[in-house]
């Protein structure tokens, strides 16, 4: 009995060790692709970090404008926030290829980060209101255009600044 439980346990640590080995070389493999195919945002060689300018892309999917029903309403905000969102990614494409000094697109990109994580904590804010009712989507979506046009706003005001300092 004792040899055959012996033999369990050589089994069992054989066993532990073969797939112990398997995720070393597992992630040294992963480890090797990795560094040899950086991604835009790693370090590269000269210890710089590649960045971009972040971009807009809401995640639900549009629905029918019409001004019938809450869902119709809901649906022409969305369509209004797509459309203002492409004008913002636009302008964040053309302030970030103006800035030359990697330090002030760092500053813009992280503001503009804020930014969108303002316009969502402002706009849950704003909806909370209706919370549980059919006209929360509507405000939520109504408060996201209303931000998206005030930042328009301001993203051309400081391109105009950007090209006449």
């Amino acid at each position: 009995m004792v040899t055959c439980n012996t033999r369990s346990m050589r089994r069992a640590q054989i066993f532990m060790i073969v797939v112990a080995l398997a995720l070393v070389v597992g992630a040294f493999v992963i480890g090797r692709e990795s560094s040899q195919h950086p991604s835009p945002t790693t370090a590269t060689s000269s210890h710089t970090t590649l960045i971009a300018p972040p971009m807009l892309k809401e995640d639900f999917t549009l629905l029918a404008c019409t001004q019938s029903n809450t869902l119709g309403l809901e649906g022409c905000a969305e369509h209004q926030i797509v459309a203002l969102d492409k004008q913002i990614n636009s302008l964040r494409r053309h302030v970030f290829s103006t800035l030359v000094v990697a330090g002030a697109r760092r500053d813009f990109v992280r503001a503009e980060v804020s930014w969108t994580s303002y316009r969502s904590s402002l706009c849950q804010s704003e909806s909370s209101v209706y919370q549980g009712g059919s006209l929360a989507p509507v405000a939520y979506a109504n408060c996201l255009a209303q931000s998206d046009r005030r930042h328009l706003s301001a993203l051309r005001q400081f391109v105009q600044e950007l090209s006449h300092p």
